[in-house]
């Protein structure tokens, strides 16, 4: 049996006529018939009876079209799918980002495109911390995700898209609220609310003091900025954030810069052997004509 079979006994069964349906297939009937007999004998089963000078679906033939045509309408489906994939026309991209890419980064990034492209783009869009969305990546979950990179995945490839800068996130009756700017030496001092492990900050954070032989003084950990500030907010501690809208939005907070040459590198991670279609293609086209832009501009607020 084979796709050719099916769609001459489907178009058959709608005739139930061998001349008008090989007009329409652009096929000799004699072809046709040799097609329709070879598939009975392999379904062991009458699906056409002679009546006159045309055929009807036998009762076995009149079940079986019925599957035929469910099955042939899944194809085209499948076909459709295919070509929007191919050919980009309406087709889905799915993307992960750490949260605090969310409120700018991410929204401005999809209008841009969607502009360019001047075509109906769906965008499936899931926030989650750097290890998680490189796993789902891995899963083939996401089709690219923005996080920290982790150059040990020799897999996938990570380009620098964004560089962002770290603020001490403090009451605003602190000693350094008033301050233009700190260290991160002394940032380092102060008792602090820190991300959990499984956040990629959590782990930048701490390699830097270890260099700076400083022991951090953590007093409580969440996984989410603001999770973090409303501890601060609460007299918990102070955190060491990456500068973003999501945490200027957050009231009753005083956030102070660090200086240089303390940043977070952000970049958009993808497959570096899984196939890629055609918008994807395009869209990671256009993140990297971008990314010179945005990592001279150091995106922060």
């Amino acid at each position: 049996m084979n796709l050719n079979q099916l769609y001459y006994f489907s178009v058959l069964a709608k005739y139930q006529h061998y001349t008008k349906a090989s007009e329409e297939l652009h096929i000799a009937q004699p072809t046709l018939s040799k097609a329709i007999s070879s598939l009975e004998a392999e379904l062991n089963v009458f699906l056409f009876k002679k009546q006159g000078r045309n055929v009807v679906l036998t009762k076995q033939g009149k079940q079986y079209y019925e599957y035929v045509k469910v099955a042939l309408r899944e194809l085209d489906k499948g076909n459709e799918y295919l070509r929007k994939e191919i050919t980009g026309d309406g087709a889905q991209i799915n993307l992960g980002f750490i949260t605090s890419l969310s409120m700018d980064y991410i929204p401005e990034l999809i209008h841009g495109f969607i502009e360019q492209e001047d075509k109906p783009i769906f965008f499936s869009l899931k926030e989650n911390v750097s290890q998680e969305l490189i796993r789902g990546l891995k899963n083939e979950e996401y089709d690219a995700v923005f996080c920290t990179p982790n150059h040990l995945e020799k897999d996938i490839e990570f380009m620098p898209i964004v560089r962002q800068r770290f603020v001490f996130a403090c009451l605003p009756d602190h000693p350094f609220a008033k301050k233009t700017s700190i260290t991160m030496e002394e940032a380092g001092h102060e008792k602090y609310v820190a991300h959990s492990p499984e956040s990629a900050i959590h782990h930048i954070l701490l390699n830097m003091y270890t260099e700076m032989n400083i022991l951090p003084c953590i007093v409580s950990e969440a996984n989410e900025d603001q999770a973090i500030l409303s501890l601060v907010k609460a007299g918990v501690g102070c955190a060491i954030m990456t500068d973003s809208l999501n945490i200027r939005k957050f009231d009753g907070i005083a956030f102070v810069p660090i200086e240089h040459p303390y940043v977070r590198n952000v970049c958009m991670a993808v497959m570096k052997y899984q196939e890629k279609s055609e918008i994807v293609r395009r869209f990671i086209k256009y993140i990297n004509s971008n990314t010179k832009k945005s990592i001279q501009h150091d995106h922060h607020v």
